[in-house]
């Protein structure tokens, strides 16, 4: 299914620096397609494409799936004066860590680079590379073009590291029940203490 949903047309060469081993939005989408054809159409217990599909994305997706608040958390939790306070008394230093990852050639942070900084350099008790993962993704701007502008989900620019900071700092504490409260101001600052420590 894989191979399928990203094999491209005949005589269309993919980029060279475009991953094969991942999938942009529209191939995943179609995988999900193609699934539903082979298990419900294929095998006659559907008749159409578009109900195998429906019923696919509700009965298999949808009941294992909990979504994560993306805008939401930027509206309620991350846009407020207590957070825009705390990163602005410590923009200095936040955008230190930033530039310490920069060169001539590298000239924005990347999932690599926090990694390196959360896992490595300024280890943040707790949190393991799928959460730098996730909050990588969801401090992410909506790639417009993203077909041509796909090289943009491999950089980030500064005001999503400010995000990513918050992310991080939110998904730590969310695993214990007794700090999950917490504003995410508090949250925030809790952590810095271990980033700045490591720069």
């Amino acid at each position: 299914m894989f191979i399928a949903a990203t094999v491209t047309l005949e005589g269309k060469a993919q980029p060279a620096d475009v991953p094969s081993d991942k999938l942009n939005r529209y191939e995943f989408l179609e995988i999900i397609v193609r699934l539903a054809n082979a298990k419900f159409v294929e095998t006659k217990k559907i008749a159409t494409i578009d109900e195998a599909t429906a019923f696919f994305i509700k009965e298999y997706i949808k009941v294992n799936y909990t979504p994560m608040p993306w805008q939401s958390f930027r509206d309620k939790e991350l846009w407020t004066m207590d957070v825009n306070d705390l990163l602005d008394a410590n923009l200095e230093n936040l955008d230190k860590i930033y530039r310490t990852h920069l060169t001539t050639t590298h000239k924005h942070m990347d999932l690599r680079d926090c990694i390196t900084t959360c896992m490595h350099e300024a280890p943040i008790e707790s949190v393991t590379e799928k959460d730098v993962g996730l909050a990588y993704g969801m401090s992410k701007m909506t790639v417009i073009g993203e077909m041509t502008g796909y090289k943009a989900y491999q950089k980030m620019e500064i005001v999503e590291w400010y995000e990513f900071v918050g992310r991080i700092a939110d998904i730590k504490f969310n695993k214990d029940p007794t700090t999950k409260d917490w504003p995410l101001a508090k949250k925030i600052e809790e952590i810095l203490d271990d980033l700045f420590t490591g720069y």
